[in-house]
């Protein structure tokens, strides 16, 4: 016999079942007016290949689709997208994310690990995208990663939007009078599984790096988060364990970055297991070599400023407090308020 717990479950499921069945038939016009637009190209798609997630819309499926719809754009070695011409291609952006051409038949997407969780069928995380979208800088060329296998139909202006209270971080150091060396930061010993999952968006530990090169002209900065074992992506069978990497060159002659890029790095479970008892010189110093799978999120090449450099790292480590306690030493006040009513609760 179902628990009332199991029932309401069913419930759920049955009622987003229906709604996906009722979004589907209303839109069945995108949906038609699209696969006559891939059957000209040569792709034909059947309703199989449509469905309905409701932060996203009516999300056309099929492998590498983005590559075939787009002939005009190239991507990059990586994977990337020049920005600037994406933008001329398809400039009617919907949400930051989300674009299409003027009177288009499809909308492109972000890359998915931009979403929360990194989870394909979730919205985009506050707020990278936002601030990669309002980058109003001449000297400074953008590049972002694509879904490569789903686009969206339904072009409608409808869209859903989260919004959350996270914040970006302040950072006012020289630069230049940082020492080279590593940082590693980890949640408060005193909180359990329950409390990391909550409150630090399952992260494990940052680390971070600064080194300079030999001959004193650049300063190189490296972070890589790692989150708990709970926390992974299954591609072809596979279980990875994703950990964000953030590499960035600050020319210490001027006083400004030249580069900065952001990857979604996938570690295998034997890999995660020994890089997490260790730092990010761990291949330095060990025989066995980790090599995990990097897949870049997006890159920008030119003159910018620390504020844009602190602003964009701290959104595209969302959700994880250690970016904030690196880059002020404490964690976000609303979060400090609740750890020390936790201790107090405590003693």
């Amino acid at each position: 016999m179902k628990s009332q717990q199991q029932e309401r479950y069913q419930r759920m499921l049955d009622y987003e079942r229906e709604q996906a069945e009722k979004e589907l038939v209303e839109n069945a016009h995108f949906i038609t007016a699209f696969q006559e637009h891939c059957k000209s190209i040569g792709i034909t798609l059947t309703n199989q290949h449509f469905s309905y997630i409701t932060p996203i819309g009516i999300v056309a499926t099929y492998p590498n689709l983005v590559a075939a719809l787009n002939e005009e754009l190239k991507p990059d070695k990586d994977r990337l997208y020049d920005f600037m011409q994406l933008k001329s291609v398809y400039g009617n952006t919907l949400m930051p994310g989300v674009m299409s051409s003027e009177g288009g038949k499809f909308m492109l997407l972000a890359h998915p690990y931009f979403r929360r969780g990194f989870h394909e069928g979730n919205n985009f995380a506050p707020d990278f995208l936002e601030k990669f979208w309002r980058l109003k800088l001449p000297s400074v060329q953008s590049a972002l990663a694509l879904d490569p296998n789903r686009v969206r139909v339904n072009m409608n202006a409808r869209a859903y939007m989260e919004k959350d209270t996270w914040m970006g971080a302040a950072f006012n150091s020289d630069i230049a009078s940082i020492p080279d060396g590593l940082v590693q930061l980890r949640p408060s010993p005193e909180l359990d599984e329950w409390d990391i999952k909550l409150v630090f968006a399952n992260t494990h530990m940052l680390d971070v790096r600064w080194s300079t090169d030999k001959k004193g002209v650049i300063k190189t900065f490296e972070a890589e988060e790692f989150k708990t074992i709970d926390v992974s992506i299954n591609i072809d069978g596979v279980d990875y364990f994703p950990a964000r990497y953030i590499h960035a060159e600050f020319e210490l002659n001027n006083g400004n970055f030249r580069h900065l890029d952001g990857a979604i790095h996938l570690y295998t479970y034997e890999e995660y297991t020994e890089r997490i008892e260790a730092d990010l010189r761990y291949n330095a110093k060990n025989d066995w070599q980790i090599k995990a799978k990097p897949v870049k999120l997006f890159r920008i090449d030119g003159v910018f400023n620390l504020e844009v450099w602190a602003e964009l790292i701290s959104h595209f480590f969302t959700g994880d407090p250690l970016i904030h306690e690196y880059f002020e030493g404490k964690y976000p006040e609303h979060l400090q308020d609740w750890l020390d009513a936790k201790k107090q609760q405590n003693l």
